[in-house]
C-alpha cells in the first residue's frame, strides 16, 4: 500500500512523515497528520453524561478519588474521569457506585434524589 499527498503526488510508506491521505481509500489515516487528527476529534465529539452527584457525595463523605477507586477495581483516573464528563460508566459500574455510596442511580447522575411529580393515590 503507498500513500498520496494531499496534492496528489505519490510516495512510497516508509519515507519521511506518512502523508494523510489514504490511496486506496482517498481519506485522512488517523493519526497520520496533526491538523487531520484535530480536525476528525472536532467533528466526532459525543457528548458524555457528568455524574454531579457521584463527585458530590464523595466529598460529602470525605473520601479522595483514589479510596473510592480501589474501592470500586477502578483507577483513580476512570474515577475522574466519570466525575469530570470525560468517560461515561457502563451499567454495571453505576450499579456498583450506587451500592457503594447506598444512593439512587439517578442522584449518582443528577445529584437529586428522585421524587414523583404526583404521589400515589392511597390505596383502600
Amino acid at each position: 500500500m503507498y500513500f498520496i499527498h494531499a496534492n496528489r503526488q505519490r510516495a512510497p510508506q516508509g519515507v519521511g512523515v506518512p502523508p494523510p491521505v489514504c490511496a486506496q481509500h482517498r481519506t485522512f489515516v488517523p493519526g497520520t497528520d496533526k491538523r487531520a487528527r484535530n480536525a476528525t476529534n472536532r467533528y466526532n465529539k459525543v457528548k458524555v453524561m457528568r455524574l454531579v452527584g457521584l463527585k458530590e457525595i464523595r466529598k460529602q463523605r470525605g473520601l479522595n478519588q483514589q479510596k473510592v477507586a480501589m474501592d470500586l477495581h477502578i483507577t483513580r483516573e476512570a474515577l475522574s474521569q466519570y466525575e469530570n464528563g470525560k468517560r461515561e460508566p457502563g451499567q454495571k459500574m453505576l450499579i456498583r457506585m450506587s451500592e457503594y455510596f447506598n444512593v439512587s442511580i439517578h442522584y449518582l447522575i443528577t445529584g437529586h434524589e428522585f421524587h414523583k411529580k404526583h404521589p400515589d393515590p392511597p390505596r383502600h
